[in-house]
């Protein structure tokens, strides 16, 4: 899980290199999946075309989850141009404060005094984060980083409405996450494309081989260790955001901030030691992990 959310810094930091380089941010988002869905389906095409298949019991679901997931990346993309690569990781990261009360109105599912506590605290912090009097809205990159853990939380549920199958294979519900995410940001792409040139394609190849190898540990993770376990250490995320942002970028989080962002961890890591968790079904515990860009499955 450590490292999973070092390359999720890593991978972020590039994306904000490759847009300042004069690249639209949906143009890194399309080669940043579709590499690696050329590497996943060359996986799946190894033993010829004929044994080529993708079985699963709910497409409706894994296009949706798709969909979901090039949002949780592709809105974070568009808040780090303008905001801290660490903020952005922060609130994309979020998703465990959304999930209860996404989960209350969608399936009813009831609400622990503790995880009212641990909710609320967390939203606390994101107040100090967004700081209204500071005039937020004229930093709309905040607020993008903020939708992005809300579709980051959806996006969890829908993988944990697809774990309810027991039948979702992990390489086909990750080829369907590239699949949509290269295909939606095609589509966002075309208006304003802008073929890579030079040092771009270094960035573009770093960032896909970075998005890949987020998607591979996160899976591994979760085959060795419960949720519970494992999910806190996706705040590492943050402070190796905020390292990088000190080293390339000289930005340095003042008291308030850092105040927020142990609010938000803080409330984040509580909600999930305290069933936070997607349901895999109504009314039950689910256990499915909160992600992120793409750290999200």
């Amino acid at each position: 899980m450590v490292a999973a959310f070092l390359f999720v810094a890593v991978t972020g930091s590039l994306v904000k290199q490759a847009v300042a380089s004069g690249l639209p941010t949906a143009v890194v988002v399309f080669f940043e999946s579709l590499i690696p869905l050329l590497a996943v389906t060359a996986w799946h095409l190894r033993r010829g075309l004929k044994k080529f298949s993708l079985p699963s019991g709910r497409y409706g679901l894994q296009f949706l989850q798709g969909s979901l997931a090039f949002f949780t990346s592709y809105l974070m993309y568009l808040a780090i141009r303008t905001v801290p690569v660490s903020s952005g990781v922060l609130l994309n990261s979020s998703a465990p404060l959304f999930i209860p009360v996404i989960s209350y109105f969608w399936f009813r599912r009831r609400l622990s005094p503790g995880l009212i506590a641990a909710v609320a605290v967390g939203f606390v912090g994101i107040v100090l984060i967004l700081d209204p009097a500071a005039g937020t809205f004229a930093r709309p990159g905040i607020l993008l980083a903020l939708a992005s853990g809300v579709a980051v939380a959806f996006d969890d549920i829908v993988v944990g409405l697809l774990d309810d199958a027991g039948t979702e294979r992990e390489d086909v519900t990750l080829f369907f996450v590239f699949l949509m995410t290269a295909l939606l940001s095609g589509l966002f792409a075309a208006p304003v494309w802008k073929t890579p040139r030079g040092a771009q394609w270094i960035y573009l190849f770093a960032a896909a081989a970075g998005f890949l190898f987020i998607e591979l540990f996160l899976v591994r993770s979760f085959s060795f260790a419960p949720v519970a376990v494992v999910s806190p250490f996706m705040y590492f995320g943050v402070v190796f955001a905020g390292v990088i942002d000190w080293l390339a970028w000289g930005e340095v989080p003042g008291l308030r901030m850092l105040a927020g962002v142990a609010l938000v961890v803080g409330g984040a890591v509580f909600s999930i030691l305290g069933g936070a968790g997607p349901p895999s079904r109504p009314g039950l515990d689910g256990n499915t992990p909160p992600g992120i860009i793409g750290p999200e499955r």
